[in-house]
């Protein structure tokens, strides 16, 4: 019994770590209910046409934004998944609010030192990027999902090789009749009030 006792002990433990270890990936995945499934490339890689372009870097702007940058490992560069379509901005007590966003998404790659952007992903409304991972200095992963012919969702990374702009897309065999629930608005922007 005593061993018994141990074991599911240990067992609580390690599945509590687990969870609290899980990367931006891993969370993601687990949000959606992701389980077992791998993602296979769709297509061939492109080369990206890199043309960078000044980044708005004002005050007043990053104030409200850059807690939601993911930065690449070595903080040089970072991911703006939000500036360009989603409109933030705090109440009289600093509270982040939202009131809408535009319909076209556009993830921007952000040199800091050149304060340079390359558009990393460009959406209308196919396709949904909810956030990123750096798995190191120059390789970025983008996790959301793309709309299919028959309007259902499908789990889709996009990879982006930062060293030699090597862009690539990677899909998972699901497909989701309903727009699914917003990891962006439910985990990586939950202090932003979302008004409907």
């Amino acid at each position: 019994m005593k061993y018994l006792f141990v074991t599911f002990i240990l067992s609580l433990t390690l599945c509590s770590t687990i969870h609290k270890d899980l990367n931006e990936f891993g969370k993601w995945k687990k949000f959606h209910g992701i389980f077992d499934k791998e993602f296979k490339q769709v297509g061939s890689e492109i080369e990206l046409d890199a043309v960078s372009y000044e980044y708005d870097h004002s005050n007043n702007f990053l104030d409200v934004y850059k807690q939601f940058f993911i930065h690449s490992k070595d903080s040089t560069k970072f991911i703006d998944l939000d500036t360009y379509s989603l409109v933030l901005e705090k109440d009289q007590l600093g509270n982040l609010y939202s009131s809408g966003s535009g319909v076209d998404i556009k993830v921007q790659l952000v040199d800091k030192d050149s304060n340079s952007a390359i558009t990393a992903l460009f959406c209308g409304t196919n396709c949904y990027p909810e956030t990123a991972l750096w798995r190191n200095n120059s390789w970025l992963e983008i996790y959301g999902f793309e709309l299919d012919d028959g309007n259902r969702f499908i789990p889709t990374m996009w990879k982006i090789l930062t060293d030699n702009m090597l862009f690539s897309k990677y899909q998972i065999d699901k497909k989701i009749d309903k727009m699914p629930e917003s990891y962006s608005e439910n985990v990586r922007l939950k202090k932003v009030e979302f008004k409907k």
